[in-house]
C-alpha cells in the first residue's frame, strides 16, 4: 500500500530508540561472493547471534538452500522470511521507517546500484517487500537515495558528503536542492555537509562510514591509526567540520573520537575503505548504563533519584498498552468513538509524544515532567503506582550506593507477556563501592 506524499507530516526515530525488529538478510547468491559464501555467512551468522538475546530479528532468506543454511547458522535466533533480495546489505537498499500521526511508515527512494558500480536484481524491490512483511504502508519518493548515504539525530539534524549526495551519478543535485529533498522526505532542519568519504569507497563516499550520532548533539567519528593511515587528511578534515558545526538546535556538536582500523588491504592488494562507524545500535540496553555521566549524578546526590524514577517510567514503562471497552461515545481531537468499541490506549507511545515532552528519546534525569502515563492516569490509573515507585526509588538508592559502577556484561533479554514488558535476564558486573 502505498500512501500519498501529502497525507501526513513525519518523524523519523534516531537509531538510538527503541527497535520493534531488526531486519538482516542471508547472503544466498555465490557470484556476489566470488564464490564463497562461507566467510560472509559466519560473519551475518555472528551478527544475528549477538543481537538476538535482547531483540527481534528478521532474517530475509532467498530459496530453499538459503533458508537451510540460515536455520543451520543461526537456530531460533532469528525469524526466517522468505524474500526477494540483491545485496544483503539492507541500510542502503531496504526502507528507511518513520512515523506519522497514523502510525508507522516505510519510506521508499530509488535505487541506481551505488551509481551504476552494481546492478543486483530486486535491489529495487526488497524495500517494498520489507514494508509488505512488517504490514507498513509506504511512501515513496522519485529520487535516488541509500540508507547509509544520510545520517540524522531525530531531531531535524542530519550529516551528509557532498560526494555522495551531489554526484552525478545519483541524482546531479545542488546543496539547495539536496537539503530541499530531505527536507521533503524527512523534514530535515539542517544539513551539515561533510566534503568527501574515505579512500575507494565503492558508495562514494556514504556518511555511515564516516560519522554518526549516538544521542544529541553527540557525533563519533574517527582519528587516523598509524602513520600509514590512507584517510588521515580525511578523518582530520571530517573532525574539524564537525567540531564547528552546531545542529538543528543550535547547539554545538559533543565530538567523540575513536581510532580509525587504519591501513586495511584488501585481496587486491589496494587500501579497503574500512571503519569502525558502519556499527547498528540496537536494543538491549539500560538507561543508566546507556547514561553513565547520569547514573554518576545519582551516585553523588540520592536526591535526584525521584526525578530519575519518573524519567525511567516515562522513557521506558512497564506497560506500553492497555485494552478498554467504551461504554459511551467519546469524542477526542474531533474523532469520536462509539459506545461499544475496543479501544487501545498506547501509553508506551504517549510518553514519547514530541508535542508534550522535547526530545522525547533521550533519557534525561533532569527532566521536568509534569506528567507521564507509565502507570497510566485518571480512572485507569494502577491502583499499585505508589508503592511501585517507592520501591523502584528504593531499590535504586541501594544498587547505586552499593554498586555505583556496575557494567552490563552481555545483551540483556526481555520477558514479553500480554501488555507488561520487564526483563527475564540482566547479566550484570558488579563494581562495589568502595
Amino acid at each position: 500500500m502505498h500512501e500519498p506524499l501529502t497525507r501526513q507530516a513525519i518523524s523519523v526515530p534516531p537509531e538510538w530508540a527503541p527497535q520493534k525488529a531488526i531486519w538482516t538478510a542471508w547472503p544466498a547468491d555465490a557470484e556476489q561472493w566470488n564464490g564463497d559464501l562461507d566467510s560472509p555467512r559466519r560473519e551475518v551468522a555472528a551478527l544475528v547471534r549477538a543481537l538476538h538475546p535482547s531483540n527481534r530479528v528478521r532474517l530475509l532468506v532467498a530459496g530453499a538452500e538459503a533458508e537451510g543454511s540460515a536455520r543451520a547458522a543461526v537456530g531460533d535466533a532469528a525469524e526466517l522470511v522468505r524474500a526477494r533480495y540483491g545485496d544483503i546489505w539492507l541500510r542502503d537498499t531496504g526502507p528507511i521507517f518513520a512515523r506519522t500521526a497514523l502510525g508507522p511508515i516505510a519510506l521508499r527512494f530509488k535505487t541506481n546500484g551505488w551509481g551504476g558500480k552494481f546492478d543486483l536484481p530486486d535491489d529495487a524491490i526488497v524495500g517494498d517487500e520489507i514494508a509488505r512483511l512488517s504490514g507498513t504502508p509506504v511512501r515513496g519518493f522519485d529520487f535516488v537515495l541509500e540508507g547509509g548515504a544520510v545520517e540524522h539525530d531525530g531531531e531535524g539534524t542530519f550529516l551528509a558528503t557532498r560526494e555522495t549526495l551531489l554526484n552525478a551519478n545519483r541524482n546531479g543535485w545542488s546543496e539547495g536542492q539536496a537539503e530541499a529533498a530531505l527536507r521533503q522526505a524527512f523534514g530535515a532542519r539542517k544539513v551539515v555537509w561533510l566534503d568527501r568519504g574515505l579512500r575507494n569507497d565503492h558508495t562514494d563516499g556514504h556518511i555511515d562510514v564516516l560519522a554518526r550520532f549516538v544521542g544529541p548533539a553527540r557525533v563519533v567519528c574517527q582519528s587516523p591509526s598509524g602513520a600509514d593511515d590512507p584517510n588521515a587528511d580525511i578523518l582530520e578534515e571530517i573532525a574539524r567540520t564537525l567540531a564547528s558545526a552546531t545542529d538543528a538546535s543550535g547547539r554545538p556538536f559533543e565530538i567523540i573520537r575513536i581510532p580509525s582500523p587504519g591501513l586495511v588491504v584488501n585481496e587486491l592488494g589496494e587500501a579497503a575503505p574500512a571503519s569502525h562507524m558502519n556499527f547498528v545500535i540496537a536494543n538491549g540496553v539500560v538507561a543508566l548504563d546507556w547514561y553513565p555521566d547520569q547514573r554518576a549524578e545519582l551516585v553523588a546526590d540520592p536526591s535526584l533519584i525521584p526525578n530519575a524514577v519518573e524519567e525511567m517510567l516515562r522513557w521506558d514503562p512497564p506497560s506500553h498498552y492497555q485494552g478498554r471497552w467504551v461504554e459511551q461515545d467519546v469524542t477526542l481531537h474531533g474523532v469520536t468513538i462509539p459506545a461499544n468499541s475496543r479501544v487501545v490506549l498506547i501509553t508506551g507511545a504517549a510518553n514519547h509524544d514530541e508535542r508534550v515532552f522535547e526530545n522525547p528519546e533521550y533519557f534525561d534525569i533532569h527532566r521536568e515532567i509534569e506528567r507521564h502515563v507509565g502507570f497510566g492516569f485518571g480512572i485507569h490509573l494502577c491502583v499499585g503506582a505508589a508503592l511501585a515507585r517507592l520501591e523502584t526509588r528504593i531499590a535504586f538508592e541501594e544498587l547505586l550506593k552499593r554498586y555505583p559502577k556496575y557494567e552490563l556484561r552481555q545483551p540483556m533479554k526481555r520477558a514479553y507477556s500480554s501488555n507488561v514488558r520487564g526483563l527475564s535476564n540482566l547479566p550484570l558486573a558488579l563494581d562495589p563501592a568502595a
